[in-house]
């Protein structure tokens, strides 16, 4: 199964590389400056002679323009089309279409090598002896095999040796031979199309039959493919060019990460690359801390916040330089996403259940503080490394918020971590616990608030005067909602809480020691023993501050769920 699952792959990615020409010529525009030029330069002289008042010229030319445009732009299309086509295919109808594909292109490779023999003897040959063709050539071939070397006879015979037409004319016999498979098979061709078109139909709605067909075509796979394919084409093409001979490793690997980022195809089969890199980061994170966490579909996540990037900065229209240094932001701010990701999916459970719980295993509170260690060190010298060599420009104060922000988290979870290891060693308990704990996480609210409006002021910056991709804005508008409206919404609503729970408790009467004594228990909430208390309407024992805690979430009594506080 594996095995066929891996040819599919293969099969679908030839045509990606089509596709990428297609986008590589932005499908017939590219070139339009030198049409212009090739066309008057070709037409205008020839044209003016006739005319003498020289008017013609100014209607012709743009006309010629125009219809060549066309011509170029509808068969572009066409070909683009019927490249996705194929490519959607079933596996079943890929194979039949690869082998009627096969003799095209095979009477299109019997075409150029006949050229090519005959320019080749053309030169080394001046004189040659046409009497070799009847000891080379035995004429009891079938006629389809015969019809291959067809051109070379004949331009042989009739000493045409340069006569590129007559190569062309005479390749026709085995180009006709081939789509009369094809013509014979038009019901199957209807009948599939039509299959499609009912299964589009049948489907919910296009994001179902998106990811079906996702699933179902292994575009992942096949785009890691075609990239790699893509890269080592280009390795080799500039090994052969001598373009990469001389250059250093981070050399060459700039000039491929450039070349490999220069159309849309392209950075599909880099985002697919990026992601499949990201999913294998955070299982050997996963590994290292033995936590098993919630999956989240890592892949996907990193995928699309990568192609956005991509396509918010313009990637593929950048000058090879800045498409470098908008590569290296990019990534830059994926591995942001998976430090956040790793610190609150797995560091930050982690530790606060080796507190909570007092848990004794060194080797796992080990593991949770090295890799905590280990990501603020990295994050440190990002920092470092782009303020020390200047690097990144109007991206410096983003990248460096986003890392600032990370390292303010970790120190918050490392500071309150800090705080319940202190607190085990208490034999009674710590009444200020709860109070050092919001300290700690309110500063590390207020310091990613003013980060976060920071990176948000530097977005309308670059927006306003300089060169920002208009793209941008609803990112903007989306990280102003998430990261600066709702921290201010939540925050405040934690601080009316608190503040409502702290009243409510010290409206509420104390212990005395001879009501202590004979209640002679336990509080509820913390299970610990009580030398001081609060007593609720409901008659119930509670620590002060256990019982702060338990109204910052709910307002009924912990034991007969009654109303404690009433406004």
């Amino acid at each position: 199964m594996s095995t066929i699952m891996s040819l599919c792959v293969f099969l679908r990615t030839p045509p990606l590389f089509i596709i990428d020409k297609i986008f590589n010529i932005s499908f017939g525009f590219q070139d339009i400056d030198g049409v212009i030029i090739t066309l008057y330069n070709t037409f205008g002289n020839s044209i003016h002679n006739k005319f003498e008042n020289g008017d013609p010229v100014q209607y012709i030319v743009p006309i010629l323009l125009l219809f060549y445009l066309f011509i170029k732009i509808i068969a572009t299309c066409l070909v683009f089309c019927l490249l996705l086509c194929i490519f959607v295919l079933p596996a079943r109808h890929l194979y039949k279409v690869y082998l009627h594909v096969a003799p095209i292109c095979v009477v299109i490779l019997s075409c150029w090598v006949n050229m090519q023999t005959l320019n080749v003897i053309s030169k080394q040959y001046v004189n040659f002896n046409m009497d070799i063709m009847n000891k080379v050539i035995t004429w009891d071939v079938d006629v389809v095999y015969i019809s291959f070397i067809i051109p070379t006879l004949m331009a042989l015979i009739t000493a045409t040796h340069s006569n590129t037409l007559t190569m062309l004319l005479l390749s026709l016999l085995p180009l006709f031979i081939v789509p009369k498979t094809c013509w014979l098979n038009i019901l199957t061709i209807m009948k599939l199309i039509y299959y499609g078109y009912k299964h589009i139909r049948a489907t919910i709605n296009i994001y179902d039959f998106v990811v079906m067909e996702w699933s179902r075509l292994n575009m992942p796979s096949v785009l890691r493919l075609f990239w790699a394919i893509r890269l080592l084409d280009l390795f080799i093409l500039s090994l052969l060019n001598k373009e990469i001979k001389h250059e250093t490793l981070f050399g060459s690997m700039k000039y491929l990460l450039i070349k490999g980022s220069d159309t849309s195809t392209a950075v599909l089969g880099m985002t697919s690359f990026v992601s499949y890199f990201c999913h294998f980061i955070i299982a050997f994170f996963r590994w290292v801390l033995t936590e098993n966490v919630e999956q989240m579909n890592i892949r996907q996540r990193s995928a699309i916040l990568f192609f956005v990037l991509a396509l918010q900065t313009g990637l593929t229209a950048l000058e090879p330089d800045e498409r470098f240094v908008q590569l290296c932001i990019n990534i830059s701010i994926t591995c942001d996403f998976l430090m956040f990701y790793i610190h609150g999916s797995m560091i930050d459970p982690l530790l606060s259940s080796l507190s909570v719980n007092r848990n004794k295993s060194i080797n796992r509170h080990l593991r949770g503080l090295l890799v905590s260690g280990f990501l603020i060190m990295f994050s440190i010298n990002v920092l470092r490394y782009l303020w020390y060599y200047n690097f990144l420009n109007n991206w410096k104060l983003e990248i460096s918020c986003i890392n600032l922000q990370f390292i303010v988290r970790m120190l918050v979870t490392l500071g309150v971590y800090s705080l319940y290891m202190i607190d085990g060693y208490h034999k009674t308990i710590w009444e200020k616990l709860d109070d050092y704990e919001f300290y700690i996480k309110s500063s590390g609210d207020v310091a990613n608030f003013c980060l976060s409006t920071s990176i948000f002021l530097n977005g309308i910056y670059n927006l306003a005067f300089e060169s920002a991709s208009i793209a941008s804005l609803p990112l903007m508008c989306l990280h102003a909602y998430y990261a600066i409206w709702r921290s201010i919404r939540d925050g405040w609503r934690v601080l009316i809480r608190r503040r409502l729970a702290i009243r409510r408790v010290e409206s509420l009467a104390d212990a005395t020691n001879v009501q202590l004594s004979e209640f002679d228990d336990i509080c509820s909430i913390c299970r610990h023993n009580m030398d001081s208390a609060k007593i609720t309407n409901c008659n119930h024992y509670f620590h002060s501050i256990c019982l702060r805690k338990w109204l910052n979430l709910k307002d009924n009594c912990p034991l007969c769920h009654d109303v404690l506080y009433q406004a």
